[in-house]
C-alpha cells in the first residue's frame, strides 16, 4: 500500500517540526556556552588585574619597609646625639613628625600585609 500525499505531507511537517527544535536546543547550548566563555574571560581579566595590583601593593610594602628601617637607624643616631646634649627628643618638633609618620606607615603597611593575605586566601 502506497502513502497518501497526505501521509507523505504529514511526515515532511513532522521532521520539519523536529529538525527545527534540534536546531533551537542547540541555539541554546552554543548560547550558554558563549555566555561561560565570556564570563571566563571576565574572570580571568579580574584575575590579572588583583594580581597587578597585589604586585604594586607588595612593592611599596618593600620600599615603606625600608624607609622605616633606615628612618630608625636615623632615629636612634638622633636620640643618642640628643642625649649626648641633654636634650629631651620628645621637645624636638621634627623628631614628632617623623613619628607620627614613622606610625602611619606602619599602620599602613600592616594594611597592605593584611590585604594581601585576605586577596590570596580568597
Amino acid at each position: 500500500m502506497k502513502p497518501t500525499q497526505e501521509q507523505i505531507l504529514s511526515a515532511l511537517n513532522k521532521l520539519i517540526r523536529e529538525n527545527k527544535t534540534e536546531l533551537k536546543t542547540e541555539k541554546v547550548e552554543l548560547a550558554l556556552i558563549d555566555d561561560v566563555e565570556k564570563l571566563l574571560d571576565k574572570g580571568l581579566a579580574e584575575k590579572r588585574k588583583s594580581e597587578k595590583t597585589i604586585r604594586k601593593a607588595a612593592e611599596e610594602l618593600r620600599e615603606g619597609s625600608q624607609f622605616l628601617a633606615d628612618a630608625a637607624s636615623k632615629a636612634q643616631k638622633a636620640v643618642k646625639a640628643a642625649k649626648e646634649l641633654g636634650v629631651d627628643v620628645t621637645d624636638i618638633a621634627i623628631a614628632r613628625q617623623l613619628d607620627e609618620i614613622a606610625v602611619d606607615l606602619t599602620d599602613n603597611i600592616t594594611d597592605i600585609e593584611n590585604a594581601r593575605r585576605q586577596a590570596l586566601d580568597a
